[in-house]
């Protein structure tokens, strides 16, 4: 997603909404899911492409929050909260779509190669269960007995029974189907082109969260904005977006373009370092090569067993720009860590292939909630490898924030504020948009 600047004045004619969510991946849908829970709520999704077709469609759908965050704190509940989510959406899914989204408690096993890892994964076992978590060391036979397929210079590993996975693209699938049937608009091949805003001063006071009045055609200075918020001085109002095909007004706007997003924001002057970093996957079809278990191993790759059969063996982490394409280099690398983790998967058929853009931040968290300094505009960004994980929860807590709702979550850690730009960047926004 990309534009060319703000429009000061929004134009007659426009479609306008309770919300418009910028993207179209697991982080978009989710908020728009969550937002259409509310009766009569009317939301728009947005997607430069096809909806789910970036970063969710490479992901391989790990729910792997004990496994991947390895220390205490604010993103390993996080982490944990996005995973125990899944018991609810996944039947709620199903039940509305009919749609299997794949959960699978599969658990997922760290491995260790060599003595230093061995004993820096035995004190993280041990770690995770002063912390109350299920988390089992294994002793090399242990490991065996497991996962017959890994290397024999396998030193032991732990495991983490409660992680598992589900299909990102039956996910991505679901989700919109859930939309549509709710009255979701989703716009594909619809490309954000710049923000529709107004200055401090045009703004009205506020209406009841998601009432009538948050996306009614008033004229700029009428608009009504939806509830919730930081409590953040504002030096304007985002009261849409423009299009090629015309510009879409809103009581909120949701800033989930996963690697564009930094992009977009900067034309607000909004500092949000979400750059694009490639990671590739290699679908294996191999017989004869039980795994029922997600497995990591440092410094090779980390195998995905689905349930149609295929492994996963994933992903390179390349920071090549926006360049979104499967190199030989990456997909050999995968290959050999593939072979190295479990032998047997030389002989494994290649059966596809392809590369995705995630999106990473500067601190390396995800940043959610109200951006500050720009009132009716909320962002929900740089998930990096735990789109999947984190996306539904991310969703629901936007959705939360913009209805003025209780947030079953305490997402501040995450927030805008005060963690990247300069608090003066908005203001200089809005001059740049008033000369032209």
């Amino acid at each position: 997603m990309g534009g060319n600047g703000l429009h000061r004045k929004a134009r007659r004619g426009a479609q306008t909404f309770d919300a418009v969510v910028v993207g179209g991946g697991i982080v978009g849908l989710s908020t728009a899911y969550y937002l259409s829970e509310r009766r009569g709520m009317r939301v728009a999704v947005l997607d430069r492409g096809r909806l789910g077709r970036g970063a969710t469609w490479a992901a391989a759908g790990m729910l792997a929050s004990q496994c991947e965050v390895e220390e205490a704190g604010p993103f390993l509940t996080f982490a944990l909260a996005g995973r125990a989510l899944y018991d609810r959406l996944a039947p709620a899914l199903r039940d509305e779509t009919g749609v299997d989204i794949g959960l699978r408690r599969s658990g997922a096993l760290r491995v260790a190669f060599t003595e230093e890892e061995r004993e820096r994964l035995k004190r993280h076992a041990a770690e995770q269960r002063r912390w109350a978590l299920d988390a089992r060391w294994l002793e090399a036979d242990e490991v065996r007995r497991l996962a017959p397929a890994l290397a024999p210079g396998v030193l032991g590993g732990v495991y983490f029974p409660g992680d598992g996975h589900v299909d990102s693209r039956r996910l991505a699938a679901a989700l919109a189907a859930a939309c549509a049937r709710r009255g979701v608009a989703l716009l594909e091949h619809t490309e954000v082109t710049g923000w529709v805003v107004e200055p401090r001063q045009a703004q009205g006071p506020a209406a009841h969260p998601g009432g009538r009045d948050a996306g009614s055609a008033h004229p700029p200075g009428a608009r009504r904005a939806l509830g919730g918020g930081s409590g953040t001085a504002s030096e304007g109002r985002v009261i849409g977006v423009a299009t090629a095909a015309g510009e879409l007004h809103a009581g909120a706007v949701v800033l989930a373009g996963g690697s564009w997003s930094g992009l977009l924001a900067a034309q607000l002057g909004v500092d949000l370092p979400v750059k694009p970093v490639r990671g590739e996957v290699v679908a294996l079809r191999a017989v004869d090569v039980p795994l029922d278990t997600i497995v990591f191993a440092k410094g090779t790759c980390y195998l995905v067993p689905k349930a149609d059969g295929r492994l996963l063996a994933g992903a390179t982490q390349v920071d090549d720009g926006f360049r979104n394409v499967p190199t030989l280099g990456g997909l050999g690398a995968l290959a050999r860590a593939a072979e190295t983790l479990a032998p047997p998967l030389a002989a494994a058929e290649v059966e596809d292939y392809w590369s995705g853009l995630r999106p990473g931040t500067a601190d390396g968290l995800p940043v959610l909630g109200p951006v500050p300094g720009w009132a009716g505009l909320y962002v929900a960004a740089g998930h990096f490898r735990n789109g999947i994980l984190l996306g539904p929860l991310s969703g629901m807590i936007v959705a939360r924030l913009i209805q003025g709702e209780p947030v079953p979550f305490n997402w501040r850690a995450f927030g805008l504020e005060g963690r990247f730009g300069p608090a003066d960047a908005p203001a200089a926004a809005l001059a740049a948009a008033a000369d032209r």
